[in-house]
Protein backbone atom coordinates (compact mmCIF):
# COMPACT_ATOMS: atom_id res chain seq x y z
CA UNK A 1 0.00 0.00 0.00
CA UNK A 2 2.44 2.18 -0.11
CA UNK A 3 3.48 4.89 -3.17
CA UNK A 4 5.00 3.87 -6.46
CA UNK A 5 7.44 5.56 -8.62
CA UNK A 6 4.58 6.05 -11.10
CA UNK A 7 3.15 8.45 -8.69
CA UNK A 8 5.56 10.73 -8.54
CA UNK A 9 3.27 13.31 -10.71
CA UNK A 10 0.06 12.42 -9.09
CA UNK A 11 0.41 11.97 -5.40
CA UNK A 12 -3.04 13.34 -3.79
CA UNK A 13 -4.47 10.99 -6.31
CA UNK A 14 -2.14 8.17 -5.06
CA UNK A 15 -2.33 8.89 -1.16
CA UNK A 16 -6.04 8.79 -1.75
CA UNK A 17 -5.84 5.32 -2.70
CA UNK A 18 -3.73 4.44 0.30
CA UNK A 19 -6.69 5.87 2.53
CA UNK A 20 -9.18 4.01 0.96
CA UNK A 21 -6.81 0.82 1.23
CA UNK A 22 -6.38 1.19 4.92
CA UNK A 23 -9.62 1.93 5.76
CA UNK A 24 -10.62 -0.96 3.34
CA UNK A 25 -8.57 -2.99 5.14
CA UNK A 26 -9.86 -1.67 8.82
CA UNK A 27 -13.06 -2.64 8.02
CA UNK A 28 -12.49 -6.26 6.81
CA UNK A 29 -10.59 -7.44 9.86
CA UNK A 30 -13.61 -5.78 11.81
CA UNK A 31 -15.98 -7.94 9.78
CA UNK A 32 -13.95 -10.98 10.07
CA UNK A 33 -14.45 -10.71 13.72
CA UNK A 34 -16.82 -13.40 15.56
CA UNK A 35 -19.91 -12.21 16.99
CA UNK A 36 -18.38 -9.02 16.85
CA UNK A 37 -15.54 -9.57 19.16
CA UNK A 38 -12.16 -8.96 17.18
CA UNK A 39 -9.15 -10.83 19.34
CA UNK A 40 -6.42 -8.36 20.75
CA UNK A 41 -4.30 -9.19 17.50
CA UNK A 42 -7.02 -7.54 15.48
CA UNK A 43 -7.72 -5.23 17.38
CA UNK A 44 -4.25 -4.18 17.18
CA UNK A 45 -4.17 -4.09 13.15
CA UNK A 46 -7.05 -2.25 13.15
CA UNK A 47 -5.80 0.67 14.98
CA UNK A 48 -2.68 0.68 12.99
CA UNK A 49 -4.58 0.92 9.82
CA UNK A 50 -6.37 4.01 11.17
CA UNK A 51 -3.35 5.93 12.67
CA UNK A 52 -1.68 5.09 9.21
CA UNK A 53 -4.71 7.39 8.08
CA UNK A 54 -4.88 9.79 9.90
CA UNK A 55 -1.14 10.03 8.90
CA UNK A 56 -2.18 10.20 5.22
CA UNK A 57 -5.05 12.48 5.59
CA UNK A 58 -2.64 14.82 6.87
CA UNK A 59 -0.54 14.77 3.51
CA UNK A 60 -3.73 16.21 1.91
CA UNK A 61 -4.34 19.03 4.27
CA UNK A 62 -3.11 22.04 1.62
CA UNK A 63 -4.99 20.29 -0.86
CA UNK A 64 -8.23 19.77 0.33
CA UNK A 65 -8.08 22.38 3.43
CA UNK A 66 -7.72 22.47 7.04
CA UNK A 67 -10.92 22.39 8.10
CA UNK A 68 -12.07 18.70 5.92
CA UNK A 69 -8.97 17.18 7.03
CA UNK A 70 -9.37 18.08 10.98
CA UNK A 71 -12.72 16.78 10.72
CA UNK A 72 -12.02 12.82 9.60
CA UNK A 73 -9.04 12.90 11.63
CA UNK A 74 -11.11 13.77 14.21
CA UNK A 75 -13.65 10.99 12.93
CA UNK A 76 -11.20 8.24 12.78
CA UNK A 77 -9.52 9.30 16.05
CA UNK A 78 -13.17 8.89 18.04
CA UNK A 79 -13.95 5.68 15.74
CA UNK A 80 -10.70 4.01 16.98
CA UNK A 81 -11.30 4.75 20.88
CA UNK A 82 -13.31 1.97 22.20
CA UNK A 83 -10.88 -0.18 20.60
CA UNK A 84 -7.77 1.39 22.08
CA UNK A 85 -9.22 0.78 25.37
CA UNK A 86 -9.03 -2.66 24.41
CA UNK A 87 -6.10 -2.53 23.36
CA UNK A 88 -3.94 -0.82 26.04
CA UNK A 89 -5.48 -3.65 28.51
CA UNK A 90 -4.07 -6.11 27.05
CA UNK A 91 -0.85 -4.05 26.32
CA UNK A 92 -0.57 -3.57 30.04
CA UNK A 93 -0.15 -7.73 30.35
CA UNK A 94 2.40 -7.64 27.45
CA UNK A 95 4.71 -5.09 29.42
CA UNK A 96 4.57 -6.91 32.25
CA UNK A 97 5.68 -9.73 30.88
CA UNK A 98 8.31 -7.81 29.00
CA UNK A 99 9.35 -6.15 32.55
CA UNK A 100 9.80 -9.16 34.28
CA UNK A 101 11.69 -11.44 31.72
CA UNK A 102 14.28 -7.56 31.52
CA UNK A 103 15.01 -7.55 35.09
CA UNK A 104 14.36 -11.26 36.35
CA UNK A 105 15.16 -12.41 39.64
CA UNK A 106 14.65 -8.70 41.13
CA UNK A 107 11.11 -9.15 42.28
CA UNK A 108 9.06 -11.96 43.36
CA UNK A 109 7.18 -14.27 40.69
CA UNK A 110 4.38 -14.42 43.50
CA UNK A 111 3.67 -10.86 43.37
CA UNK A 112 3.68 -10.12 39.86
CA UNK A 113 1.12 -13.28 39.26
CA UNK A 114 -0.95 -11.84 41.62
CA UNK A 115 -0.63 -8.35 39.36
CA UNK A 116 -1.07 -10.28 36.21
CA UNK A 117 -4.03 -12.14 37.34
CA UNK A 118 -5.44 -8.24 37.66
CA UNK A 119 -4.62 -6.76 35.01
CA UNK A 120 -5.97 -10.14 32.98
CA UNK A 121 -9.69 -9.61 34.73
CA UNK A 122 -9.50 -5.87 33.91
CA UNK A 123 -8.81 -6.96 30.31
CA UNK A 124 -11.74 -9.55 30.44
CA UNK A 125 -14.01 -6.55 31.86
CA UNK A 126 -13.00 -4.23 29.60
CA UNK A 127 -13.65 -6.62 26.45
CA UNK A 128 -16.79 -7.76 27.92
CA UNK A 129 -18.35 -3.60 28.45
CA UNK A 130 -17.13 -2.85 25.12
CA UNK A 131 -17.65 -5.65 23.01
CA UNK A 132 -20.92 -7.38 24.44
CA UNK A 133 -22.53 -5.00 26.55
CA UNK A 134 -21.70 -1.98 24.38
CA UNK A 135 -21.24 -3.97 20.93
CA UNK A 136 -18.80 -1.31 19.82
CA UNK A 137 -17.77 -3.35 16.64
CA UNK A 138 -21.00 -2.75 14.91
CA UNK A 139 -21.17 1.65 15.62
CA UNK A 140 -17.11 1.47 14.86
CA UNK A 141 -17.89 0.02 11.57
CA UNK A 142 -20.69 2.52 10.82
CA UNK A 143 -18.36 5.04 11.35
CA UNK A 144 -15.64 4.13 9.21
CA UNK A 145 -17.85 3.18 6.18
CA UNK A 146 -19.40 7.28 6.62
CA UNK A 147 -15.95 8.46 7.02
CA UNK A 148 -14.77 7.01 3.85
CA UNK A 149 -17.51 7.88 1.68
CA UNK A 150 -16.68 11.53 2.30
CA UNK A 151 -13.19 11.31 1.77
CA UNK A 152 -14.12 9.34 -1.59
CA UNK A 153 -16.28 12.38 -2.23
CA UNK A 154 -12.87 14.96 -1.98
CA UNK A 155 -11.70 15.65 -5.57
CA UNK A 156 -8.31 14.97 -6.22
CA UNK A 157 -6.58 17.30 -9.26
CA UNK A 158 -3.04 14.99 -9.81
CA UNK A 159 -0.47 17.30 -7.64
CA UNK A 160 3.50 16.47 -7.30
CA UNK A 161 5.91 17.67 -5.05
CA UNK A 162 4.36 21.49 -4.36
CA UNK A 163 1.86 19.57 -2.15
CA UNK A 164 3.70 16.86 -0.55
CA UNK A 165 6.77 18.80 -0.14
CA UNK A 166 4.81 21.17 2.03
CA UNK A 167 2.85 18.37 4.14
CA UNK A 168 5.89 17.21 5.22
CA UNK A 169 7.86 20.12 6.01
CA UNK A 170 4.76 20.44 8.56
CA UNK A 171 5.17 17.06 9.38
CA UNK A 172 8.80 16.96 9.94
CA UNK A 173 8.47 20.19 11.88
CA UNK A 174 5.72 19.12 14.49
CA UNK A 175 7.19 15.94 15.16
CA UNK A 176 10.85 17.99 15.84
CA UNK A 177 9.05 20.43 17.94
CA UNK A 178 7.09 17.89 19.79
CA UNK A 179 10.43 16.19 20.86
CA UNK A 180 12.06 18.99 21.73
CA UNK A 181 9.48 20.01 24.27
CA UNK A 182 9.87 16.50 25.46
CA UNK A 183 13.22 16.85 26.22
CA UNK A 184 12.66 20.35 27.76
CA UNK A 185 10.12 19.52 30.28
CA UNK A 186 10.06 15.76 30.67
CA UNK A 187 6.94 14.56 31.47
CA UNK A 188 4.51 11.62 30.37
CA UNK A 189 2.26 13.76 28.09
CA UNK A 190 5.24 15.48 26.48
CA UNK A 191 7.08 12.51 25.72
CA UNK A 192 3.19 10.72 24.40
CA UNK A 193 2.55 13.94 22.12
CA UNK A 194 6.41 13.95 20.79
CA UNK A 195 5.84 10.00 19.77
CA UNK A 196 2.35 10.39 18.11
CA UNK A 197 3.71 13.51 15.96
CA UNK A 198 6.60 11.13 15.33
CA UNK A 199 4.47 8.81 14.04
CA UNK A 200 2.84 10.33 11.58
CA UNK A 201 6.08 11.16 9.86
CA UNK A 202 7.14 7.75 10.23
CA UNK A 203 3.66 6.15 8.04
CA UNK A 204 4.32 8.95 5.76
CA UNK A 205 7.90 7.97 5.13
CA UNK A 206 7.27 4.64 5.03
CA UNK A 207 4.59 5.22 2.53
CA UNK A 208 7.11 6.96 0.48
CA UNK A 209 10.13 4.16 0.20
CA UNK A 210 9.55 3.00 -3.05
CA UNK A 211 9.63 6.69 -4.23
CA UNK A 212 13.68 7.00 -3.16
CA UNK A 213 14.20 3.93 -1.21
CA UNK A 214 18.22 5.00 -0.34
CA UNK A 215 17.10 8.45 1.33
CA UNK A 216 13.92 7.09 2.72
CA UNK A 217 14.59 3.89 4.36
CA UNK A 218 17.01 5.07 7.08
CA UNK A 219 14.88 7.85 8.13
CA UNK A 220 11.93 5.47 8.32
CA UNK A 221 13.52 3.08 10.38
CA UNK A 222 15.01 5.92 12.79
CA UNK A 223 11.63 6.95 12.75
CA UNK A 224 10.15 3.62 13.72
CA UNK A 225 12.66 2.85 16.72
CA UNK A 226 12.04 6.01 18.43
CA UNK A 227 8.10 5.45 18.36
CA UNK A 228 8.95 2.06 18.84
CA UNK A 229 11.33 3.23 22.22
CA UNK A 230 8.78 5.93 23.05
CA UNK A 231 5.87 3.76 23.03
CA UNK A 232 7.27 1.00 25.64
CA UNK A 233 7.97 3.97 27.68
CA UNK A 234 4.40 5.37 27.58
CA UNK A 235 3.29 1.94 28.57
CA UNK A 236 5.59 1.64 31.23
CA UNK A 237 4.00 4.81 32.43
CA UNK A 238 0.47 3.45 32.29
CA UNK A 239 1.34 0.79 34.01
CA UNK A 240 3.01 2.48 37.03
CA UNK A 241 -0.17 4.67 37.31
CA UNK A 242 -2.68 1.38 37.10
CA UNK A 243 -0.16 0.23 40.16
CA UNK A 244 0.05 3.34 42.22
CA UNK A 245 -3.92 3.83 41.87
CA UNK A 246 -6.94 1.34 40.43
CA UNK A 247 -4.60 -1.72 41.10
CA UNK A 248 -2.46 -0.07 44.67
CA UNK A 249 -4.33 -3.07 46.82
CA UNK A 250 -3.34 -5.30 44.60
CA UNK A 251 0.51 -5.84 46.17
CA UNK A 252 2.04 -4.41 49.05
CA UNK A 253 3.67 -1.17 49.29
CA UNK A 254 6.96 -2.79 49.70
CA UNK A 255 6.42 -4.79 46.77
CA UNK A 256 4.90 -1.48 45.14
CA UNK A 257 7.55 0.54 45.86
CA UNK A 258 10.06 -2.25 44.67
CA UNK A 259 8.15 -2.92 41.59
CA UNK A 260 7.88 0.98 40.72
CA UNK A 261 11.41 1.57 40.85
CA UNK A 262 12.00 -0.97 38.29
CA UNK A 263 9.86 0.90 35.85
CA UNK A 264 11.31 3.73 36.15
CA UNK A 265 14.76 2.37 35.74
CA UNK A 266 13.66 1.26 32.80
CA UNK A 267 11.80 3.92 31.72
CA UNK A 268 15.75 6.22 32.06
CA UNK A 269 17.18 3.48 30.15
CA UNK A 270 14.33 3.77 26.81
CA UNK A 271 14.49 7.55 27.24
CA UNK A 272 18.50 7.84 27.13
CA UNK A 273 18.22 5.71 23.70
CA UNK A 274 15.40 7.68 22.47
CA UNK A 275 17.29 10.76 23.35
CA UNK A 276 19.66 9.40 20.45
CA UNK A 277 17.88 8.36 17.97
CA UNK A 278 15.48 11.35 18.15
CA UNK A 279 19.06 13.72 17.83
CA UNK A 280 20.03 11.98 14.43
CA UNK A 281 16.42 12.21 12.98
CA UNK A 282 16.12 15.38 13.53
CA UNK A 283 19.43 16.43 13.64
CA UNK A 284 18.25 18.70 10.52
CA UNK A 285 16.40 22.04 10.30
CA UNK A 286 12.75 21.32 8.48
CA UNK A 287 13.97 23.65 5.72
CA UNK A 288 17.57 21.39 5.22
CA UNK A 289 15.26 18.18 5.74
CA UNK A 290 12.81 19.02 3.25
CA UNK A 291 15.52 20.21 0.39
CA UNK A 292 16.91 16.84 0.56
CA UNK A 293 13.86 15.21 -0.51
CA UNK A 294 13.32 17.72 -2.53
CA UNK A 295 16.30 16.99 -4.40
CA UNK A 296 15.39 13.19 -4.72
CA UNK A 297 12.16 14.11 -5.80
CA UNK A 298 13.67 15.73 -9.09
CA UNK A 299 15.79 12.73 -9.55
CA UNK A 300 12.93 10.34 -9.54
CA UNK A 301 10.54 13.22 -11.51
CA UNK A 302 13.31 13.17 -14.57
CA UNK A 303 12.68 9.48 -14.38
CA UNK A 304 9.03 9.89 -14.77
CA UNK A 305 7.84 8.83 -18.54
Amino acid sequence: MELKPTDSNQVTTAVARNIDLRIDAAIKVLRRSRSGQPSDAAVHEVRKHLKQVRAMLRLLRKHVGKKAVAKETKAFRDASRPLSTVRDAAVMIETLDGLMLHFKGRIDPVVTAKLRRALLARRRELRQQNFVKDKVVPEVLRSLQTSRRRVKAWGHEPTGWSMLGRSLKRSYRAGRKAIQHAWDDPHDEGFHEGRKRTKDLRYQLEMLVPLWPKAVKALAKQAKDLTDRLGVDHDLAVLRTLVRGELRDTVSDTDGELLLAIITERRLVLQEQALELSQKLFAERPREFIQRLNACWRAVDTKAP
